[in-house]
């Protein structure tokens, strides 16, 4: 007899036998569980294929002695399973009021004033694979929706909340309401030149200011209501002294 093995005839007087029916609760086979638990044992040989001529067993055996080691290892692994069990039940109930709580959350949004909406709010969409998500959607209030905001400046940790948002709007109002700069310079079709770059960036600042003035003169009402002004414009690249005016005369 070594550690893991009993070796050579088994005396059955010493030894019981256990079957995997018998340890239901044991996933793995019962060599596995004895070699984890160092408990010795062997497997019970009941003969060999009639063709193919590998092994048949039946459970194993272990010396009586070990039967008390094997069964505390089996109400371990029982009880391990029982709070396994109960741990997915309680993600699952606060998966559930979380997900309550956020269809509540998107009904009261539905319901407020579009000038009182809140910057962020949970979405609720549906993947292709019917899977209901709720990720968070930046709030359009000139096209009145909730849109996917950018990865980049949504993690920018040193901004505000206000300037995440703002500088989400203005790019989503480039790309989705400035048609003429989308369709010029986001397509294949874009004119190639030596000063491709610059041009680019023109237009690209032409496109930002553009979007700002119409964010101040047709969301007036939501700026001020989330006190969103100078300080928050001002932060924002390359804004002209142009619209800071505007926003001093507007976003009091």
């Amino acid at each position: 007899m070594n550690q893991d093995r009993i070796t050579g005839t088994i005396n059955k007087s010493e030894c019981i036998h256990i079957t995997q029916d018998e340890a239901k609760g044991i996933n793995e086979s019962l060599a596995s569980f004895c070699l984890k638990n160092k408990i010795a044992f062997q497997k019970h040989f009941t003969g060999y294929h009639p063709w193919k001529r590998y092994p048949f067993y039946d459970g194993i055996w272990i010396y009586k002695r070990d039967a008390s080691r094997f069964q505390q290892a089996y109400k371990t692994l029982e009880e391990q399973r029982r709070k396994e069990k109960d741990e997915e039940s309680r993600r699952c109930k606060n998966r559930k009021r979380r997900e309550s709580y956020t269809k509540n959350k998107i009904a009261r949004i539905r319901d407020m004033p579009s000038d009182k909406r809140p910057l962020f709010a949970p979405v609720e969409t549906e993947s292709p694979f019917g899977i209901v998500e709720y990720p968070l959607g930046a709030y359009c209030p000139l096209c009145g929706s909730y849109f996917s905001p950018s990865g980049y400046l949504t993690y920018q940790t040193k901004w505000t909340k206000k300037l995440k948002w703002l500088a989400n709007v203005i790019t989503h109002s480039r790309h989705y309401h400035n048609r003429a700069y989308d369709d010029k310079w986001q397509t294949h079709g874009a004119p190639v030149s030596p000063d491709y770059d610059e041009e680019h960036r023109m237009a690209k600042h032409e496109a930002n200011e553009s979007a700002k003035m119409q964010l101040i003169h047709k969301a007036t009402a939501y700026l001020v209501y989330h006190k969103i002004g100078l300080k928050e414009f001002r932060s924002l690249q390359e804004t002209t002294e142009e619209t800071l005016n505007e926003v001093k005369k507007r976003l009091k």
